[in-house]
């Protein structure tokens, strides 16, 4: 009964309007999701934001909304009233393994050029004695100090180009895989009411070359939960977030955001999937579906 409900209620959704003009409603069904913080090693529900911390479910404790703190999400349908357009979407990848790896490659090329430096003035030391001394050997010190010049330049070019391949080498994966360890990014939002205290959910999605045998083929899901803040209708805010996590071999990435209000409600987006503007028949009928759901889980 309760997988029949659900396909009863697509079927009326889509297959009434082939027979009459209804009415729009002023609300929205599109899919979002169900998402859970971490806290004390722990996942609970997120109820809502205040603007600095998340109130969870089935427990007292509150935690921030974080890029670096860990989510788990749950897709679902969602119906919602208030909607946001969700433009200027753009994100990147980054690794702070491949950050420090290059910085360890700046420092040895630092110090690879303090021994050259310090060898090329030996040598011109070398040359001036000879000189000074008056010497018959001087012509062949010349010669000699020449000749270690144009070894010591040749050096100086392997260690640049060894600086280089060490700094930018372990960066440039291959196409097929990327070292990452965060997602940074930005995203614009224009409400078409005031909202107080909305949150995203931010999901980075992969394929995962890192993953253990038995997830090989399982996309892996970074979810994690940001601040946006207060909304005033009409007005475009920008937020900009950086979301961590452990180092992943990350192929054919995925990007979604999902927009709540400070109550934990979903909001509709011009980028919503499957965003579709509901009759006042078709709301009726979701409401009524609801409550059926309800009846039922009541009753196990």
């Amino acid at each position: 009964m309760k997988k029949l409900i659900p396909l009863l209620f697509l079927l009326t959704l889509f297959v009434s309007p082939l027979f009459a003009q209804a009415k729009e409603s002023d609300h929205y069904m599109f899919l979002s999701a169900k998402v859970s913080a971490k806290i004390d090693n722990e996942f609970h529900r997120i109820k809502s934001f205040d603007g600095k911390k998340l109130t969870l479910t089935g427990t007292k404790k509150q935690t921030r909304a974080s890029g670096s703190n860990p989510c788990t999400h749950i897709a679902s349908v969602a119906v919602s009233k208030v909607y946001a357009d969700l433009e200027d979407l753009d994100y990147g990848f980054s690794s702070r393994e491949r950050a420090y790896k290059s910085a360890d490659a700046i420092s040895d090329m630092v110090n690879m050029q303090s021994a050259f430096a310090l060898e090329v003035s030996d040598v011109g030391v070398a040359r001036q004695g000879a000189i000074a001394s008056g010497s018959s050997e001087d012509s062949d010190a010349v010669e000699s100090f020449n000749n270690d010049i144009a070894k010591l330049e040749t050096q100086s070019l392997e260690l640049d180009n060894m600086f280089m391949e060490r700094a930018s080498g372990d960066v440039e994966d291959s196409e097929e895989a990327k070292m990452v360890d965060s997602v940074y990014g930005t995203f614009s939002v224009t409400p078409e009411n005031d909202i107080e205290n909305s949150y995203a959910v931010i999901v980075f999605s992969f394929d995962d070359d890192s993953a253990r045998m038995r997830l090989k083929g399982v996309r892996t899901k970074i979810t994690r939960a940001v601040p946006v803040g207060d909304l005033k209708a009409g007005v475009k805010k920008k937020v900009n977030f950086t979301n961590t996590f452990n180092t992943r071999m990350a192929r054919n990435p995925q990007f979604d955001v999902y927009l709540y209000t400070g109550k934990g409600m979903p909001i509709a987006t011009s980028i919503s999937p499957g965003l579709k503007k509901l009759t006042v028949s078709q709301y009726e009928k979701f409401r009524k579906m609801q409550i059926e759901r309800a009846k039922l889980r009541s009753n196990t």
